[in-house]
């Protein structure tokens, strides 16, 4: 079975417009599909499909979200495209790990009242003797929510020196999710110990 329809090669001046240097590389592969397209054509084995092609973009929460049709030309296309700015990690992501725990901790005693951080938090001030989020409280959260997985908008790794920096989407992140129901910080450590107790019974 061959899907048979009409391909046509988009002009190099538009490619050069939109996509800089590496337009050439992209009309090559154009053309190698179209000669593919070619040799496979065979009216006798042809479908009719009616097709419709978009662009769309994956969000963040899962669903996709239409940006364009294909039959808005050129300038569609250009709705399609995302161009994010490259940002120094010391920008995008401004909290080292200390940092962090030191924000979201004054941001919680910020917004909550003693009696909720009692029931929420499971770290203790040794100075004020009051619950608090602590270094390992972060080091837990980071965990159960996989932030240091990868360098990603809440995460980025510098490896010499190893500096791991986090960002105020990161810092919001784990207030939403500690504060989300009583018993996060507790479920988030056994986790933590658990994981930590299976990798050294795999390295003996």
């Amino acid at each position: 079975m061959s899907l048979v329809g009409d391909f046509q090669l988009p002009p190099l001046l538009i490619l050069n417009n939109i996509y800089g240097d590496s337009a050439k590389d992209m009309l090559e592969l154009a053309k190698t599909i179209e000669d593919q397209i070619n040799e496979s054509d065979n009216v006798e084995f042809a479908i009719p499909l009616n097709v419709k092609l978009m662009f769309s973009k994956q969000s963040d929460d899962g669903p996709a979200i239409l940006l364009a049709k294909s039959e808005e030309g050129v300038e569609g296309l250009n709705k399609a495209l995302v161009v994010e700015k490259a940002v120094q990690p010391e920008t995008s992501q401004p909290y080292l790990t200390n940092d962090a725990v030191e924000k979201i901790d004054a941001r919680l005693t910020a917004s909550f009242d003693k009696g909720q951080l009692d029931k929420y938090l499971i770290s203790v001030s040794k100075e004020t003797g009051l619950k608090k989020f602590g270094p390992h409280c972060f080091k837990i959260m980071a965990h159960k929510l996989q932030l240091k997985g990868n360098n990603n908008r809440y995460h980025w790794k510098l490896n010499r020196p190893e500096v791991h920096r986090y960002s105020e989407d990161a810092i919001k992140l784990i207030i939403d999710k500690v504060m989300e129901r009583e018993g996060v910080l507790k479920e988030a450590n056994e986790t933590y110990r658990r994981s930590i107790k299976n990798a050294k019974k795999r390295k003996a």
